[in-house]
C-alpha cells in the first residue's frame, strides 16, 4: 500500500529465521595456521551449504554439520592471541556468542639449561623455545617420562627432571607440551642423565681435631 489503505491483492510471504545458537568451543586452543577441527556446540544448527563458522575478522569457513546441537570448521591460518568464533545458519547472519579461541604460536624447542642432571631427576631445568604463553597445563618430557611445568614467559618452561632406572649416562630426548597430551617431537635436544657416585666409606674413621 502507498497510503495505508488500499492494499493490492497480491502477497508476499516473508519467513523469520531463528539464529543459531553457541554455547561452547571444543577445543577452545589451537595453534595458529595448523589447521586444527574446532566443534562448536550450541543448538538450532542447521544442515545447509550456507553453514559457516567466523573466525573474527579473520574471515569465515565453511561448516560441516553433525546434528542440530554440533558443527565441525577447520580452523585457518589465525594470528597469535584470543579469536571468537560465532556461527551462522545462513553465511550472513552470525551469532554474538563471544565464544573465544585462544591461538597460540607453534611450539618448539631450542635449548635446555643445564643439559645434565642426576639420575635421580629433582634437578630444575630451563626450556628455551618458543610458543610457551598461556599454555594452560604446560609439561616437559624426558625420554618417556613427563613431568608438570610452569611457564616462566613465552619462550621459557620451567620444570624438574624425573628419575630414571639404570646405572649408565643417558641422554632423554625433551619435549614440551601446553596441553599435557601433544607433545613436539624431534626437538633435537638431549638432557643427560649422570650416574652419580656414592659413598661406601672413609679410612681412617678418625683423626685429630687440627686435622693434618
Amino acid at each position: 500500500s502507498s497510503n495505508r489503505v488500499h492494499f493490492a491483492a497480491g502477497a508476499l510471504w516473508f519467513e523469520y529465521e531463528q539464529l543459531p545458537v553457541v554455547m561452547r568451543i571444543k577445543p577452545s586452543m589451537s595453534t595458529s595456521g595448523r589447521g586444527d577441527v574446532v566443534t562448536v556446540i550450541g543448538a538450532s544448527l542447521v544442515a545447509g551449504e550456507s553453514l559457516r563458522c567466523s573466525f573474527g575478522s579473520v574471515g569465515t569457513v565453511a561448516g560441516r554439520w553433525r546434528s542440530s546441537s554440533h558443527m565441525e570448521c577447520t580452523v585457518p591460518s589465525l594470528p597469535s592471541g584470543n579469536m571468537t568464533v560465532e556461527a551462522s545458519n545462513d553465511g550472513r547472519h552470525f551469532t554474538t556468542s563471544g565464544a573465544l579461541l585462544v591461538c597460540a604460536a607453534d611450539v618448539s624447542v631450542a635449548s635446555v639449561e643445564p643439559s645434565f642432571g642426576p639420575q635421580h631427576g629433582a634437578q630444575l631445568v630451563t626450556v628455551h623455545g618458543r610458543g610457551f604463553a598461556g599454555a594452560p597445563n604446560a609439561a616437559c618430557r624426558f625420554g618417556s617420562e613427563a613431568a608438570r611445568a610452569t611457564v616462566a614467559d613465552q619462550n621459557r618452561l620451567v620444570c624438574y627432571s624425573p628419575s630414571v632406572r639404570g646405572n649408565r649416562e643417558q641422554g632423554a630426548a625433551v619435549e614440551v607440551s601446553r596441553d599435557g597430551a601433544v607433545f613436539t617431537s624431534q626437538s633435537g635436544v638431549s638432557y643427560v642423565y649422570e650416574e652419580g657416585g656414592s659413598l661406601v666409606g672413609v679410612h681412617p674413621s678418625s683423626g685429630p681435631t687440627l686435622g693434618g
